[in-house]
């Protein structure tokens, strides 16, 4: 949990700190992503549990795929929070349906 949290303040509170010092173009940044997403499954594997992929998919995949896309930069900010602000109440609603759908009924 505090990995995270961590996670998400250095997201948010990064670029606010001081300006990234170089910055890849789109080759590069597919590349990286390509090796993110390979430790992040094999993580997965290993640890038998989806939310090392599922977290980090609600946080930038949103913003990946509408950055490729031709919409204004206003747009993909909009867009990318309010999908994510969705998918973050999926999951932290989800676990409810599941146990109601496991209790039995009277």
């Amino acid at each position: 949990m505090s990995l995270t949290v961590l996670f998400v303040l250095v997201l948010l509170g990064g670029s606010l700190l001081e300006e990234p010092i170089h910055r890849e173009g789109l080759p590069a940044n597919n590349v990286i992503l390509l090796l993110c997403t390979l430790a992040f499954i094999l993580i997965a594997l290993w640890s038998k549990t989806w939310f090392s992929v599922v977290i980090p998919l609600v946080l930038f995949g949103p913003t990946f795929f509408f950055e490729r896309s031709n919409v204004s930069g206003e747009a993909v900010l909009y867009d990318s929070a309010a999908i994510t602000i969705i998918a973050c109440l999926l999951i932290a609603i989800w676990p409810l349906f599941i146990k109601q759908k496991d209790q039995p009924k009277k």
